[in-house]
């Protein structure tokens, strides 16, 4: 069986522009993909932009609760003082009675430990 030269020339041909085409398609492709990756960059300096937003956030709420614990010990400090200071000015009497108040507070909180 012989194959003509013009019956090949026509294959070639034929094979030829399947592979034009077939490089058409990897231009698409690859451009798609080029799309694709720009895309995934863009997001990802986007994420990158609000973490930096979270952690100024985050830098300011940490600044707020020192702020607020160093307010909370300056406070506890103040009372202490306080209570120092009324507790060496009390007389033995003022003492005896603030004691009892407190103790007849214990004695209410018993009794009603006891009847739960």
């Amino acid at each position: 069986m012989r194959v003509g030269i013009a019956s090949v020339r026509g294959e070639i041909g034929t094979v030829r522009g399947e592979i034009g085409s077939v490089r058409g398609e990897i231009g698409t492709f690859r451009d798609e993909v080029h799309g694709d990756i720009a895309g995934v960059r863009g997001e990802i300096g986007t994420l990158r932009g609000e973490i930096g937003s979270v952690r100024g956030e985050i830098g300011t709420f940490r600044d707020e609760v020192r702020g607020v614990i160093a307010s909370v010990r300056g406070e506890i400090g103040s009372l202490r003082g306080e209570f120092e200071s009324k507790l060496t000015r009390a007389t033995n009497s003022q003492l005896l009675v603030g004691i009892l108040g407190f103790l007849g507070v214990i004695a209410t909180l018993v009794a009603v430990l006891v009847r739960t």
